[in-house]
């Protein structure tokens, strides 16, 4: 057989024919027959309808297979930190490479905010991501590299043993991400100007600023954070006496009076200017990347029970001096109503209601300045008693 110098290969069901002419070439392929299946007559196609096939199984159910697949094993990854990562609503995750940060991904979606990739800061404005995975599959493409994880204090609790200095304890979980916007508990003992002991646990709610200052400490971001606080709650409690921080309202109890005494007298003021740089005194946003939005009175209790009972007798006394006050405010505008006076009341009744005031306001001293009194007890207790 002669060979051309240039040929082309046909395949056909006889074999492979040579050719130097691309026109008969393609006339040839036009008509040729590939036999796909051999089972009992045989089943035929002509070759341009066997590429369309390919075709179609190439770039319309190959890519279909691909994508359903991603949607079901990339959230299962992504779950796992496994070559795939998704931060849940309101978190930020931080990538980590040899063992240091390399950038950061977060999902905070509707909160007018985004997180910026490459320093880990908290900035205002949304911002669509245009990552494949994620607008896709909800995920971010990490590969081989690793999710940052640590520890982080979730609650802070002072606890007092006799004979012995206070004690942190915290309350520590392992995480992944760090939250936008996040509640934390501290409970801490603190004691007034008098010498009285209050148990108060504080709700915290913070909002981060920066993840890569908080992830960088060699401690949990919230330590700094329940210190700051701890210090400035010491700091003004410790320059008012408990009867300065009794609320001059109708409360129902000494203990809502007590907290509602709190609230009046700016502590959550004093809490919220930790957010304030002052000269010789950084932020809390420089320490740690965080920003105390409120801070809520939970719960508030006595710790020594002798207190609690005489401060209850002194808010039942200056209850009842109270409610002197306004019967008699009413019974000299009945009266002045029956008589026309524009006095605010009669002789007799004036005289009464002194001698009740006279009363209840000598138990009121009493409780508080005599032995086994209000202050009595503070001062035993400072001593040791």
């Amino acid at each position: 057989m002669h060979r051309e110098t240039n040929p082309c290969y046909l395949l056909t069901t006889s074999g492979v024919k040579l050719t130097t002419d691309w026109k008969k070439f393609f006339d040839k392929l036009r008509k040729q027959k590939v036999n796909c299946v051999n089972t009992q007559k045989g089943l035929h196609m002509t070759v341009p309808l066997f590429l369309m096939i390919i075709f179609v199984i190439l770039f319309v159910f190959l890519p279909t297979g691909l994508y359903l697949c991603g949607r079901v094993f990339i959230p299962v990854l992504a779950e796992k930190d496994t070559f795939f990562s998704s931060p849940k609503l309101g978190r930020i995750k931080a990538r980590k490479r040899g063992g240091r940060i390399v950038s950061f991904f977060g999902n905070i979606v509707g909160k007018d905010r985004h997180v910026n990739q490459q320093t880990g800061r908290v900035e205002i404005g949304e911002f669509i991501s245009r990552n494949f995975y994620w607008r896709r599959f909800g995920a971010y493409f990490i590969g081989l590299d690793d999710v940052y994880k640590y520890k982080i204090a979730v609650e802070a609790i002072e606890e007092i043993t006799e004979g012995k200095d206070p004690e942190f304890r915290y309350i520590e979980k392992e995480a992944s991400s760090i939250f936008v916007e996040g509640s934390y508990p501290l409970t801490a003992h603190f004691m007034t100007k008098d010498g009285v002991r209050l148990k108060i646990r504080l709700q915290l709610k913070l909002s981060t600023l920066d993840a890569s200052k908080g992830l960088s400490l060699p401690i949990s971001w919230t330590i700094p954070v329940f210190m700051a606080v701890l210090g400035a709650s010491r700091d003004f409690f410790g320059t008012r006496s408990i009867r300065t921080l009794v609320s001059s309202n109708n409360d129902s109890s000494q203990v809502s009076a007590v907290q509602n005494g709190i609230r009046n007298s700016g502590y959550a003021e004093q809490i919220l200017d930790l957010n304030v740089p002052r000269p010789g005194n950084i932020s809390l946003g420089e320490v740690c990347g965080q920003h105390i939005d409120a801070v809520n009175l939970a719960e508030i209790s006595f710790v020594d029970k002798e207190t609690e009972r005489a401060f209850a007798s002194v808010f039942i006394a200056e209850q009842e001096a109270q409610a002197i006050t306004l019967r008699g405010d009413a019974e000299a505008e009945v009266y002045a109503k029956k008589h026309g006076s524009i006095g605010k009341n009669s002789e007799a009744t004036a005289k009464v209601i002194t001698a009740e005031k006279q009363s209840v306001m000598g138990n009121l001293t009493t409780l508080v300045n005599g032995s086994g009194s209000l202050l009595a007890i503070s001062a035993d207790k400072k001593k040791g008693g």
